[in-house]
């Protein structure tokens, strides 16, 4: 059904694993505040069906903030 479920749990930092084949990826309740990503240049995960769930992505861009010219592997999203 899910790779990983999280109840009332916060503070835990999921990175370098790979989503693959699930039904739901992840699950949490509204509580867990949780770090999906080591930051740049480490990165986060692999999600299987990513692309899927966003519109809009590019790999143009590069560096921490995505604003140097050259593709690194990760998408050009902005920082939330």
């Amino acid at each position: 059904m899910g790779a990983v479920g999280i109840v009332m749990s916060s503070g835990n930092t999921f990175h370098h694993n790979n989503f693959i084949d699930n039904y739901y990826d992840a699950l949490w309740s509204d509580s867990s505040i949780n770090n999906w990503d080591n930051g740049y240049p480490d990165g986060g995960n692999y999600w299987d069906r990513y692309e899927d769930r966003i519109f809009t992505h590019s790999d143009v861009y590069s560096g921490p903030y995505q604003n140097l010219t050259g593709a690194d592997g990760f998408w050009d999203l902005p920082i939330q």
